[in-house]
């Protein structure tokens, strides 16, 4: 099993915290869908956030909300 990952948002190299079993049944129960991206904390986070405040999330986000 590999312990990296990059982010799909940031592109960052991260340890896994997480199997990626773990990481499918997180995704399943809370977004309803399995889509195989990886994010690392951090973006899981701010996307969260915006879809508390259901602003729309698109790859780059997190890159322009720290451009500001």
């Amino acid at each position: 099993m590999t312990t990296i990952f990059t982010c799909e948002e940031c592109n960052q190299t991260y340890e896994k915290g997480w199997t990626d079993e773990e990481a499918k049944e997180e995704a399943e129960s809370t977004f309803g869908i399995s889509t195989g991206a990886v994010v690392c904390d951090d973006c899981y986070n701010q996307i969260m956030y915006n879809r508390a405040k259901e602003i729309p999330v698109f790859k780059g986000t997190r890159e322009a909300l720290n451009n500001l």
